[in-house]
């Protein structure tokens, strides 16, 4: 079987409709609404090609055609264009980020509501703040013979008051000698560096203030998780739920049950960044050798193993008719991902996230760190989505080198 440039382009006005209309592609609408020079009889035989090559689906025996996951997936790594938002949305954007806000959070909102708006489909921002944050001073104050009020004060102006309740009464003198014996231990200590054998050698020198110690350790340890644990930030929540995909009411609610559940929203973000190795690449190189007699179409040979497990096969060079085809592994051809974008696309998501694509790019700004997630259906529009975030990212790197 030969997937050849002709039925790239059929595949590629399958897509670009299916996108637009929801409904399947026939082969007639393909020949009115695309100039491609040949019947609708023959475009039809194409598109079963396309079918039995796995790129294709037909719903029901009288439909047309439409993609499926590894057709979305050739769509997207080798037939997008380079778009350029529109002067509208540029303004937009420039508006978001010439704004003084008073708080990261309040940004990230409203860059999650003009995304959101900008693409017509559900956005998801997280954002984690730093561990990096060091402790700059520890200070522990004696309120009752059982009682302490710990203080600490971590660098960039962050101070945690905690109360812990101890079993045996200690005095203020005893408990600054504490803090002054913590303090030299713990100078400029991010919170990830208390680990185990730093504990031990601190337990060691307190002596018989030894269990004193893990009552400010669980603190500490709760500052950590606390710190670590992600903040989400969702706009268009309902946008998704206008799309025709998601009118099914069981469908619908696992989807916003995903979305409202962290745990799982953070499964979900935290997938949508993985590169698996999953499927065969191909690539092209020149050759004047080899060469065959149909030099109408730029032929690429497919085995039976490559039909099954091929996700991304396409010329990349459409217009040198002698181009062949060499196989590589995925580590010789490594797709570089515009910006660190990802896009996850169908069963590459989570069980309850299958009939949607997700959009991801992993963002670092201001000392916190975090995940702008565009969720739509499959048939999302990924031009429009793909360069309005990309235009996104190009200000958060301005904004980010101007700090």
């Amino acid at each position: 079987m030969e997937l050849d440039d002709r039925k790239i382009k059929i595949l590629e006005a399958i897509i670009d409709d299916y996108i637009k209309t929801a409904e399947p592609v026939g082969s007639r609408t393909i020949e009115k609404k695309h100039e491609l020079g040949i019947s609708s009889a023959t475009i039809r035989n194409e598109m079963a090609d396309l079918e039995e090559l796995g790129f294709l689906m037909q719903p029901h025996t009288s439909a047309g055609r439409i993609p499926s996951d590894k057709g979305y997936r050739l769509y997207v790594d080798e037939m997008l264009k380079n778009s350029k938002v529109s002067t509208k949305a540029r303004k937009q954007i420039d508006t978001l980020f010439n704004k003084t806000y008073s708080s990261l959070d309040n940004f990230m909102k409203d860059l999650s509501n003009l995304l959101s708006e900008l693409t017509n489909y559900t956005v998801i921002t997280s954002k984690y703040s730093d561990r990096g944050l060091s402790i700059k001073n520890i200070q522990l104050i004696n309120i009752d013979p059982n009682t302490i009020l710990l203080v600490t004060v971590l660098d960039k102006s962050q101070v945690k008051n905690n109360v812990l309740h101890v079993n045996e009464q200690v005095s203020q003198e005893v408990l600054t000698a504490i803090a002054d014996l913590l303090n030299e231990e713990l100078d400029n200590k991010t919170l990830s560096d208390i680990n185990l054998d730093l504990t031990t050698n601190i337990k060691m020198k307190l002596g018989k203030y030894k269990n004193i110690l893990d009552p400010i350790l669980d603190i500490i340890t709760d500052m950590i998780n606390e710190i670590d644990k992600p903040e989400y930030y969702a706009a268009g929540m309902n946008n998704i739920l206008s799309f025709p995909e998601f009118t099914d009411i069981k469908q619908a609610r696992n989807l916003i049950g995903l979305m409202e559940d962290k745990t799982m929203l953070g499964n979900l973000l935290t997938n949508a960044m993985d590169n698996n190795d999953d499927g065969t690449k191909v690539n092209l190189s020149d050759s004047d050798d080899d060469n065959d007699d149909n030099d109408d179409l730029n032929i690429i040979e497919l085995t039976d193993e490559d039909i099954k497990d091929a996700s991304a096969i396409v010329s990349k060079n459409k217009k040198d008719k002698n181009s062949k085809v060499k196989k590589v592994s995925k580590k010789d051809n490594k797709k570089e991902s515009n910006n660190d974008i990802s896009i996850k696309i169908g069963d590459e998501n989570v069980p309850n996230a299958k009939d949607c694509s997700i959009i991801t790019y992993k963002y670092d700004l201001d000392d916190t760190k975090g995940q702008i997630s565009i969720i739509g259906p499959k048939r999302m529009d990924y031009e429009n989505s793909i360069s309005v975030l990309k235009a996104i990212i190009k200000s958060m790197e301005t904004k980010k080198g101007n700090t």
